[in-house]
């Protein structure tokens, strides 16, 4: 069995296609799949309730993404626990092969695999390299011009990479990864609430399995799809901002 965290926050149509999406692979792979609801101001929770398949937590506050996982993370049951975001749309060969890979490698810490946009391309730019602290105005150099790219740009955000060959990846995004909680256990705690609330949780938690010894593995003859960021566009551009450069500038100042 496989114990899912999935968070929902304003994102009715999304977290219903998550669920959705949860309860087919569970025909091929049995699933613990826990939703956390972080305070809803739409009709989330209405819709979730109707499952009577989930574990659904309705937050009356809204405890951002690493207290929601961490949250999620104290009431699996299952070895091995994923961490899946509400924008995705997943199936059961995926999950099953994250599964598979994790059973027959105990010295890896984390697996992932290949995130398509929705019209089926691959979607770079989420699986990362860990940064140096150049990679991040380069990077959203890059975002904001695409024309612009330098060497460094183009490793950190593994363009480099045609995700045709499995491999071990520094950075798994978030929206997607599957962890040990043996591996987990060693670190003493999921994510670092504090100090990364909603952002660069899921570049602490990868710095953390990598320093302890603990490899992540990207599998790309499965992959999901990925709507990316429905969430965080809804939060007020200040404090967006806010969040991110606290974050970013503790991470820097921790490990770098």
């Amino acid at each position: 069995m496989v114990s899912v965290i999935v968070l929902s926050w304003n994102a009715r149509d999304e977290i219903v296609a998550c669920v959705d999406s949860l309860l087919e692979a569970s025909k091929i792979i049995p699933l613990e799949i826990i939703v956390i609801d972080n305070a809803s101001g739409d009709d989330s929770v209405a819709y979730l309730e109707k499952y009577s398949d989930i574990k659904l937590v309705k937050n009356n506050t809204n405890r951002l993404y690493a207290g929601g996982n961490n949250q999620g993370y104290s009431l699996t049951k299952a070895d091995l626990v994923l961490l899946l975001n509400q924008d995705t749309i997943v199936n059961g060969p995926a999950i099953k092969a994250m599964s598979d890979w994790l059973m027959q490698h105990p010295n890896y810490g984390g697996a992932t695999v290949k995130l398509l946009n929705l019209d089926g391309s691959t979607q770079y730019h989420m699986h990362r390299r860990l940064p140096h602290w150049y990679d991040i105005p380069l990077g959203l150099l890059h975002k904001r011009i695409p024309a612009i790219m330098f060497n460094t740009t183009k490793k950190y955000l593994y363009l480099d990479n045609k995700f045709d060959q499995d491999f071990d990846i520094e950075q798994a995004a978030g929206a997607c990864l599957m962890v040990r909680r043996t591996a987990i256990a060693q670190l003493g705690v999921l994510f670092d609430e504090p100090h990364f609330p909603l952002y660069y949780n899921d570049v602490d938690l990868c710095y953390r399995l990598h320093k302890a010894g603990w490899p992540i593995r990207c599998l790309t003859s499965v992959s999901i799809m990925h709507r990316k960021g429905t969430s965080v566009r809804k939060l007020p551009k200040w404090k967006n901002m806010k969040i991110y450069l606290r974050s970013l500038f503790y991470y820097f100042a921790r490990f770098k």
